[in-house]
């Protein structure tokens, strides 16, 4: 009944934010987004690129999430969600103010399978002369990387993007300066951009100082970002070792490095798959002196 007024149509439902749309809605009131704010942004941004099937996808993703809504009032759910997110909301006015154990419990499980509360992977990019930056892109093609972390490649992102075009992969580079900037979603790659080389600074598949120190430059930085809690863990491409040690960084690998920068003096290297744990008794020596090392 409004006439001629121009009016927008948005959606109240965050379950509807799609169909909203696809009827001609411009948008949403999302609560959701208090817990999920890139996953919901996503939804209108795929769809208004036209890829209704990412947005398909953003918008079932919170399904697990919106079904725990069965055990309260809704905005105790999305409160009692950002808090366990580590953000110190407060509660809601009573009667509304506290959850169910059991209605707590499924929104932990909920949370664990959602983007929320993946855990940042601190991925070096190897050697810009090797096959570091073309291992990360292709592994990063998997959409099931990003259903259980975030991954931030630490490198240069002029590199990578290069990369992308070796293996013919279709995915955007996203430069960050800080892991919080990271958008985390399959099809874009997150990478925290050193800037230290160009393509054209180094040849590929030859030995050269230049490579060797920013390789060394991404394991440093990837060890900081770790000690200042910035990522949840850290992945290593390869280096190589000829390479470094011309840069100038006598280290006989990437065990040794994190030794040094972590101040730890009592390391080994140890391999393991499923239930198998190997401990190296050398790394990095001679078949002669690997020999002389074996006491039993």
């Amino acid at each position: 009944r409004g006439g001629d007024k121009p009016f927008t149509v948005l959606s109240g439902n965050d379950s509807l934010i799609l169909w909203t749309l696809l009827a001609g809605g411009k948008g949403a009131i999302a609560g959701c987004a208090n817990v999920f704010p890139h996953t919901m942004v996503s939804i209108y941004e795929k769809f208004t690129a036209g890829d209704l099937e990412g947005a398909r996808r953003a918008q079932d993703s919170i399904r697990p999430f919106r079904d725990i809504f069965k055990f309260g009032n809704p905005n105790t759910i999305v409160k009692t969600a950002v808090k366990e997110l580590g953000y110190p909301v407060g509660l809601c006015r009573a009667p509304f103010n506290s959850l169910s154990p059991a209605g707590l419990d499924a929104l932990r499980k909920a949370l664990l399978k959602e983007a929320a509360m993946r855990k940042i992977l601190g991925i070096t990019m190897g050697d810009p002369a090797g096959v570091g930056p073309e291992i990360t892109v292709k592994a990063l093609q998997d959409p099931k990387v990003y259903e259980s972390c975030k991954p931030l490649v630490v490198g240069d992102a002029a590199i990578l993007e290069r990369a992308c075009g070796f293996v013919g992969a279709k995915c955007t580079i996203h430069p960050v300066a800080d892991p919080s900037e990271g958008l985390y979603e399959h099809g874009i790659i997150d990478i925290l951009d050193l800037g230290l080389l160009k393509p054209e600074d180094f040849a590929i598949g030859q030995v050269s100082a230049a490579a060797g120190d920013a390789a060394f430059r991404y394991v440093r930085k990837v060890i900081e970002l770790a000690m200042d809690g910035k990522v949840d863990a850290t992945v290593t491409n390869p280096l190589n070792k000829e390479a470094m040690n011309l840069a100038g960084h006598h280290f006989s690998g990437h065990t040794e490095i994190y030794a040094y920068y972590t101040g730890t003096e009592h390391y080994t290297m140890m391999l393991a798959h499923k239930d198998l744990r190997v401990v190296h008794v050398s790394t990095h020596v001679s078949l002669r002196e690997a020999c002389d090392r074996v006491k039993k």
